[in-house]
């Protein structure tokens, strides 16, 4: 599980700091987004069962957003994005409204990120693991 972990971490790395998709195109190329923080948790968690009384019981845990009630073991990805440098100054010195550069990060970045979670169902479903990202289905 470690090998793969770490597997994944690289890859949301590697994917972010190459992809065209993580770059200010219509401002100079720079990325919008610096080196993710990748995260796992346990898909049995019980604070996932926890959401259904929280949020609503309309709110999938991750065993049921994949479908797995018979499989062994649900494990949770996340990453943060964190915004590039740059953009962050950009915005502080705004009087009023956000910088051009925040504003195409806060756009631009969803469809990255949607991508991003394309990839990595891409890549786990291709080395024979069962995946899903909620937010990109019709579930969401």
């Amino acid at each position: 599980m470690e090998q793969l972990q770490e597997a994944l971490i690289q890859e949301i790395r590697h994917f972010t700091a190459e992809s065209s998709w993580n770059r200010l195109t219509r401002i100079d190329g720079s990325r919008m987004y610096e080196e993710p923080l990748v995260g796992f948790a346990d898909g049995d968690d019980p604070l996932f069962e926890q959401y259904h009384q929280i949020i609503g019981e309309f709110h999938l845990t991750p065993r049921q957003a994949l479908n797995a009630s018979d499989e062994p073991f649900v494990s949770v990805i996340s990453w943060v994005l964190p915004i590039a440098k740059e953009t962050l100054l950009s915005n502080r010195s705004m009087k009023e409204g956000c910088s051009v550069r925040w504003n195409h990060t806060r756009y631009l970045g969803d469809k990255f990120n949607n991508i991003l979670r394309q990839h990595i169902v891409d890549f786990l479903t291709s080395r024979g693991f069962k995946a899903t990202a909620p937010v990109i289905t019709d579930k969401f």
